[in-house]
């Protein structure tokens, strides 16, 4: 059955296991999720750290807010994502790309200076445009 991790100390301490205690930096580590509510908080929490790691790395996301980009996801620099994009799974985008409005991509391969839109993409790739 499911435990709590403040059951668990106790059920380790009874075992005479050695417990210690452990401070995270950032309190959004160590949330607790039992419940949808919850559960929709700490991915909001996953996709704001990963939107900001895009646009860190040179990605522009026109609507972070409806835009969901996976944690596995790889998207080059000047790739622009517009609102209603979904990249998930063992997604790779190219530089320079110019991803959506309103596709999903799933374990799909994408070349550099490809654009899609309005696009469902599922394990497949799209290659480099040539120029």
């Amino acid at each position: 059955g499911e435990l709590y991790i403040t059951d668990v100390v106790g059920i380790l301490v009874n075992g005479g296991d050695k417990v210690s205690a452990y401070m995270t930096k950032d309190f959004e580590e160590s949330l607790g999720v039992n419940s949808r509510l919850q559960l929709a908080e700490a991915e909001a929490i996953l996709k704001h750290r990963k939107n900001i790691e895009l646009m860190t790395a040179g990605v522009t996301i026109i609507d972070p807010a409806n835009t969901y980009v996976a944690p596995e996801v790889k998207v080059g620099a000047d790739t622009i994502l517009h609102p209603g994009t979904i990249l998930e799974g063992d997604t790779v985008i190219g530089e320079r790309c110019e991803i959506g409005p309103h596709t999903r991509l799933t374990n799909v391969k994408v070349g550099n200076d490809t654009i899609i839109h309005f696009t469902y993409g599922h394990d497949c790739e799209v290659k480099d445009v040539l120029k």
